[in-house]
C-alpha cells in the first residue's frame, strides 16, 4: 500500500493519468466507437468517467498526511 502512496504522490505519474484521461476523451477514440450508437458509448463514457473519478480520489488520499489515531498535541501557552 505504502508503494501505491509514493506511485501516485509522483508528479510524472499524475501527468500520465491526465494525459490517459485527456486521451479516452479524444476525437479518434470517439470516432472509433461511432458507428456502435447501440447504447455502447455510454457505457464507455461511464466506465471511463468512473475511471478518472476513482484516479482522482487515489491521488488525493496520496497526498493526506499520515493519521497516527492520537490526538494532536497542544503546544503550551505562555
Amino acid at each position: 500500500m505504502q508503494t501505491l502512496k509514493i506511485l501516485f504522490r509522483k508528479l510524472e505519474f499524475q501527468a500520465f493519468i491526465a494525459g490517459l484521461a485527456f486521451m479516452i476523451f479524444s476525437w479518434p477514440i470517439l470516432t472509433i466507437l461511432e458507428p456502435m450508437r447501440n447504447g455502447l458509448v455510454f457505457y464507455y463514457f461511464f466506465v471511463a468517467w468512473g475511471l478518472v473519478i476513482v484516479c482522482l480520489l487515489l491521488i488525493a488520499i496520496s497526498h493526506r498526511p499520515l493519521d497516527s489515531g492520537m490526538a494532536p498535541k497542544s503546544e503550551p501557552r505562555d
